[in-house]
């Protein structure tokens, strides 16, 4: 039989020694409640946010700058014990993990400012739990107001969190992973959850953006995704050094080149599929051109030509294909005896050009191509070194 008066026990734990009432609340949660409960499975992202940004001091090429870049790792994880403070649902010196549902709410939730800058990443579940489903509650007469008092606004008066504290700490004992809990920011419908555990989610690698906030058309404070600061250089790829004078530093620069990496290959998969989606033979041509214009300034440059180089052998523009598989190589002229062997290894191990196309004939094509190559090359070369015997003179 259900007999448990909220209010008197918000009113005990205020007023009583903790120890002293503590196990009488923790048998009433656990006999007399049948508390909702939702399962957060492996895998399942959710968000975190942080107000402000690093900054990180770089060279490019020779102009030295300071660049913001998200909080990433541990810098937007749940904080170090000793610079942990009391919120909600923990007390001070007790980590635990706070995420949100959805972008909107994350802002919401860190109280994003017009103007001010946040950066905000994603966490990916890696352990299965169940959490109290604070949501639920609502729906149940007898553990509304139970809801009601985990998500009373805090306001001025600090002491609330004495009592929603004590009713994590029940949880916590009874074996619940967290609290599932809807915002209780006006501006937000989404969700909250707090983890007792942090280790049962991990940062997602890469997923670190910085956000600006800016009003809407009703005056609301929006979330506005900010390029990363280094892109606005436009060889960033190539000048960007790093005056990192420290380890954590020169882990932090590694982490920047490492995404700069990841986000070409996201961004290179997605060229793929949009050429793949084209049937005009003009577009495809055009499309493989800027993908390749592009590309030449990544790391996937050789990757982008050989696609482009696949796509014209397959349209039977042998001679052009072949090309785009030499140029892919950057190769000086010392290296130019292992051109055609590397070119025709590169073609006849590619997923990407017709298997019925590669035959002895096509081989024959390679080394034709080839020799031309160097044949043009030679004679650009010598053309180029009589000019300059020209200027000299």
């Amino acid at each position: 039989m259900f007999n448990m008066n909220f209010f008197e026990m918000q009113n005990e734990i205020l007023n009583v020694n903790r120890s002293d009432i503590f196990n009488k609340y923790l048998k009433l949660f656990r006999d007399q409640l049948s508390i909702p409960t939702r399962n957060i499975c492996v895998g399942e992202h959710w968000l975190r946010g942080r107000i402000h940004c690093d900054t990180f001091k770089v060279s490019f090429d020779d102009y030295d700058s300071d660049i913001e870049i998200p909080y990433f790792k541990k810098e937007i994880g749940v904080p170090p014990i000793e610079m942990t403070k009391s919120f909600r649902f923990n007390r001070e010196n007790i980590a635990y993990l706070y995420l949100t549902s959805d972008l909107n709410t994350c802002m919401a939730e860190i109280r994003l400012k017009e103007n001010e800058i946040c950066s905000i990443s994603e966490f990916s579940c890696v352990r299965n739990g169940i959490y109290v489903d604070v949501i639920s509650m609502f729906n149940i007469l007898e553990l509304k107001p139970l809801a009601d008092i985990l998500l009373q606004p805090i306001d001025d008066n600090k002491r609330i969190y004495e009592i929603t504290q004590f009713i994590s700490d029940i949880f916590k004992k009874i074996g619940y992973s967290g609290i599932l809990y809807p915002s209780t920011l006006k501006r937000s419908n989404g969700l909250n959850l707090v983890c007792f555990y942090p280790d049962y989610f991990e940062f997602v690698m890469y997923s670190d953006r910085i956000y600006k906030g800016v009003p809407d058309e009703s005056g609301n404070i929006i979330p506005l995704s900010q390029i990363d600061e280094f892109k606005r250089y436009p060889e960033y790829r190539k000048e960007m050094y790093s005056f990192g004078d420290t380890p954590e530093k020169e882990e932090a620069f590694e982490y920047i080149e490492d995404k700069i990496c990841f986000e070409d290959e996201q961004e290179y998969i997605s060229g793929v599929r949009n050429i793949c989606d084209l049937n005009n033979t003009s577009e495809i041509e055009c499309a493989l051109n800027s993908f390749v214009e592009y590309f030449s300034r990544t790391h996937l440059r050789k990757k982008a030509y050989q696609f482009r180089g696949a796509y014209y052998i397959n349209a039977g523009k042998i001679e052009i294909g072949i090309k785009d598989y030499i140029l892919s190589l950057n190769a000086c002229k010392a290296q130019w005896n292992t051109v055609i062997n590397r070119v025709t290894h590169d073609i006849f191990d590619s997923n990407d050009v017709d298997n019925a196309l590669k035959t002895e004939e096509l081989k024959q094509k390679i080394i034709e191509e080839c020799n031309l190559y160097f044949q043009e090359s030679d004679k650009r070369w010598n053309m180029m070194m009589e000019e300059l015997k020209k200027l000299d003179s």
